[in-house]
């Protein structure tokens, strides 16, 4: 099935984005991998994009705002998993640094700590360490644990 009409690119895109929100190299390399043209792709992420309709910075907020959720990660690995799927460095971290202004971050920290006490570590070097690859910085616990 040959795809190389640009509306049915444009079409295709924008129902992966009415099921989910993308990154614009996300959805490039989606779009790619289904046939399309580059030339296409890069038209019709330019439209999505000045639409409003494609937004890396919208992407990344709500891709740490699941995470959080759902693995209480700190900035260093958001940072990394935002980079992975293509997002720009600076968005990554301005999303990054953004979320960590935020209550929720530190609820993220705070629940990521709770979890591995309950699973028996008690030695708060090894409790330090394991919230270090989590992501959290060496500042983040201390404020934590002084807080609690």
């Amino acid at each position: 099935m040959p795809k190389n009409s640009y509306s049915t690119c444009y079409d295709r895109a924008a129902g992966l984005l009415s099921a989910a929100e993308h990154c614009t190299r996300g959805l490039e390399r989606k779009l790619l991998a289904r046939g399309y043209e580059e030339k296409e792709v890069a038209e019709t992420l330019q439209r999505l994009t000045a639409e409003n309709l494609l937004n890396d910075e919208r992407f990344a907020g709500l891709w740490i705002e699941f995470r959080q959720k759902r693995r209480n990660e700190g900035g260093r690995r958001l940072t990394e998993g935002l980079l992975r799927r293509g997002v720009r460095r600076d968005i990554a971290e301005a999303a990054v640094r953004r979320a960590a202004q935020t209550d929720e971050y530190l609820q993220a920290l705070r629940r990521a700590r709770e979890k591995l006490l309950a699973g028996g570590c008690s030695d708060e070097q090894a409790l330090v360490s394991l919230l270090l690859r989590k992501g959290f910085s060496r500042s983040e616990i201390k404020k934590c644990e002084e807080d609690d």
